[in-house]
C-alpha cells in the first residue's frame, strides 16, 4: 500500500469530523439559538421558540452538509480509491476539508486533517521497497 500517509489522515479526519457533527448537532442548536435572539431583540437571559428554531434549521443545514462531506471524504480515502487514481481522491479530500471549514469554521481540526490528506495525494508515492533476506 503506497498511500498509508494519505489513508490515516483522511480516515483520522473523516472519523474525528462525524463524531464533531454528533455532538455539533445539541451544541449547534443551543449557539444559534443564543446567537439569533440577539437579533430577535430578545431580554439577555430568556431564549424564545422562534429562536430555537432558527437554531435548528441552522444547524441542521450544517449537519446535513458536513455529513455528507466527512462521509464521502471517508469512501474518497480508502486505499482501492487511492490506488486507482490518487488525484482524483486528492482532489476530493481538498474539497471536502474547505468545504467544512467554510461551513462550520469549528471544525478545524477534521477540516485541517482532510486539507493535508488531499494536498499529500498530489506527491509521487513511494516505491515499495522489497528487502532481500539473506
Amino acid at each position: 500500500m503506497k498511500h498509508t500517509t494519505e489513508f490515516i489522515l483522511g480516515l483520522i479526519g473523516s472519523v474525528l469530523g462525524i463524531l464533531f457533527t454528533i455532538i455539533w448537532f445539541f451544541a449547534g442548536i443551543e449557539f444559534w439559538a443564543t446567537f439569533s435572539s440577539g437579533f430577535l431583540g430578545e431580554p439577555d437571559n430568556i431564549v424564545s421558540d422562534e429562536a430555537y428554531g432558527i437554531g435548528l434549521i441552522i444547524t441542521l443545514f450544517q449537519v446535513f452538509i458536513l455529513s455528507a462531506v466527512y462521509i464521502v471524504s471517508c469512501i474518497f480515502s480508502i486505499p482501492s480509491f487511492l490506488e486507482k487514481s490518487s488525484k482524483r481522491s486528492g482532489i476530493i479530500l481538498l474539497i471536502g476539508g474547505i468545504l467544512a471549514l467554510i461551513v462550520n469554521v469549528a471544525s478545524l481540526i477534521p477540516s485541517a486533517l482532510l486539507i493535508i490528506a488531499g494536498g499529500l495525494c498530489f506527491r509521487k508515492a513511494p516505491a515499495e521497497s522489497v528487502k532481500e533476506t539473506a
